[in-house]
């Protein structure tokens, strides 16, 4: 998938500033989301600590909303969330307004880079430019989240934003622990692919899948290669005997090139069948998507899944579904390997009651989806590699 292109140029943040007993009704409509999305945000935080160490939430806290930037234009995309337990990172909650809902994903600690500007009291904003992905940046000086590295130190360039110390704002989260075992009552599949309608309680499968960094070809996005990488690299790890090489998303370019004869390679139903078939991998493809129960087979039989993400544009994203552990009858939480996080492991996504039931329903959001691929956000449209028709 193409990576935009942006054009560098400075910016400038106005800050509006309301003086009290002069608000205006937009002001305080404003207020009233800020609310909402707090909650939200509350909310999700206990949905992704279930099942952790943290998931009765004693001592754990969570930052104000910090805007997520484009640094090279000043425009917003959604909000970060900073979850700590004592003074400590446990994970970035990543929320974005669609049409009027709030979705959310997850990613798992240690972010050392944050932790140490949070530990400093240093001023930082988050934000994204075209080359370095999602950054912190403070004091003219822009670091990598998770290691702390200097990327670019000296920026008059972005002088001009302004930042603020961030530090843990909501605790006592107590009420918003998710703790309780799931059970499933709808249909379940067993080992010979029957139909199993009794209530049980349902283990968590999340597949042991190390995501595979996305690269670029003629300018080109190869998170669909990476995806297939990932899995084919699963794949050697589940077999003992196989001593195949691990494969980047490079290489699964040039093998799909081989298969189509065509080196001029995309993101499309021709090329990613044609990588998976190359590699041995089911190359099944489908314009549809899967429910929870069907994934839930999918992922029982060892077959992560991959899904081809769209916006209502046409531009697109590629992710590897690696697991799913249940919430509650109708709930669950997906588990994405995505090319554009290689640290940390896999991203988390909540599925509520209407995705549950209906693939189509699925909307994946990332700070990196502004990022790469100038989208605030994506559907599930097409399917690749299943095992079992739906």
């Amino acid at each position: 998938m193409e990576k935009m292109n942006c054009v560098k140029r400075s910016i400038s943040l106005l800050v509006a500033m309301c003086m009290f007993g002069g608000c205006s009704l937009n002001v305080i409509a404003a207020q009233k989301y800020e609310n909402a999305q707090d909650t939200y945000a509350k909310e999700m935080v206990g949905v992704y600590l279930s099942g952790t160490d943290y998931e009765t939430l004693e001592g754990v806290s969570l930052s104000e909303a910090v805007n997520l930037y484009d640094l090279e234009s000043g425009a917003k995309y959604g909000s970060e969330y900073i979850a700590f337990y004592d003074e400590s990172i446990v994970g970035l909650l990543y929320v974005a307004n669609n049409e009027g809902e709030f979705y959310s994903s997850w990613r798992n600690g240690p972010f050392e880079g944050l932790q140490r500007l949070v530990k400093d009291s240093s001023e930082f904003v988050i934000g994204f430019t075209d080359e370095d992905g999602v950054v912190a940046y403070s004091n003219n000086t822009i670091y990598n989240m998770y290691s702390g590295e200097e990327i670019c130190k000296n920026t008059d360039f972005y002088k001009s934003i302004e930042s603020d110390k961030v530090y843990p704002v909501y605790d006592s989260l107590c009420e918003y622990a998710v703790t309780e075992d799931a059970e499933l009552s709808s249909d379940i599949y067993n080992l010979n692919n029957g139909v199993q309608t009794t209530s049980v309680g349902i283990e968590d499968i999340i597949l042991d899948v190390t995501p595979v960094a996305n690269e670029t070809y003629n300018n080109q996005g190869l998170c669909w290669a990476a995806a297939i990488a990932a899995k084919y690299n699963y794949t050697i790890d589940l077999d003992d005997d196989n001593e195949s090489p691990y494969v980047t998303a490079s290489q699964v370019r040039t093998a799909a090139a081989q298969e189509t004869g065509n080196n001029y390679t995309a993101g499309t139903p021709k090329f990613i069948t044609a990588g998976l078939k190359h590699y041995g991998l089911l190359h099944s493809y489908m314009y549809n998507t899967m429910n929870a129960t069907e994934i839930y087979r999918e992922l029982y039989w060892k077959n992560p899944i991959l899904m081809d993400l769209f916006t209502s544009t046409g531009t697109g994203h590629t992710v590897l579904l690696c697991g799913i552990k249940f919430l509650s009858s109708n709930t669950a939480k997906y588990y994405i390997a995505d090319s554009d996080y290689t640290k940390n492991g896999l991203v988390e996504v909540y599925v509520n009651s209407s995705v549950f039931g209906n693939g189509d329903e699925f909307v994946y959001v990332s700070d990196m989806l502004p990022s790469n691929y100038g989208m605030l956000s994506s559907k599930w449209g097409g399917t690749y590699s299943y095992k079992f028709e739906s």
